[in-house]
């Protein structure tokens, strides 16, 4: 870990028991005026945005410089390495591909695809393409196209996978009701 890396730990530290952040659920934003990263850095005010900017992203944090000057910070802490996980054999559940490991960069495009989208969401992505003909090899080609790359690669993705979960499901339902109106007319 670089100095740097270990400046930007301690500033989220600093901020998690200022904050209190940990106590907080979900995804929240915060924004630190110059005068208070000057307070919490110890440095000049008008050199401790950027500073701390720089020790943030460079730590792996979700920083940006904000209008007013500040820093404005983004914390995620409901997304957990149980939620990843839970996702990731989800998929392995429903493609059979039950000997592919869970390696760092799947983790951490789950986790980012987590930060956008609801666990219930990847799951429904997931169905979607493990439901697909396409994807399961009935294609031009006869490839099979079930690596969960196919949905946590981006956003876009993802919402490609929802819609095709909701035009299925939307299609089921017509079948429902025409069966149910031929029986009962």
């Amino acid at each position: 870990m670089t100095t740097q890396q270990k400046r930007g730990a301690r500033i989220m530290c600093r901020l998690m028991k200022f904050y209190a952040l940990s106590s907080r659920p979900g995804c929240q934003s915060y924004t630190l005026s110059p005068a208070e990263l000057s307070d919490l850095l110890e440095v000049p005010a008008d050199l401790a945005p950027g500073k701390a900017l720089g020790w943030l992203l460079e730590s792996g944090y979700r920083a940006s410089m904000a209008k007013s000057g500040g820093v404005t910070l983004r914390i995620d802490s409901d997304v957990g390495s149980d939620d990843v996980r839970e996702v990731f054999e989800y998929w392995q559940k429903q493609t059979g591909k039950i000997r592919t490991k869970l390696l760092p960069a799947r983790k951490s495009r789950i986790r980012a695809r987590l930060r956008e989208f609801s666990k219930e969401d990847l799951k429904r992505a997931i169905d979607a393409l493990a439901s697909s003909d396409f994807h399961r090899g009935n294609n031009d080609r006869g490839m099979i196209y079930l690596d969960i790359e196919q949905i946590i690669r981006s956003g876009e993705r993802v919402e490609y996978f929802l819609q095709r979960a909701e035009k299925e499901q939307a299609e089921s339902s017509d079948n429902v009701f025409d069966l149910m109106s031929k029986r009962y007319g």
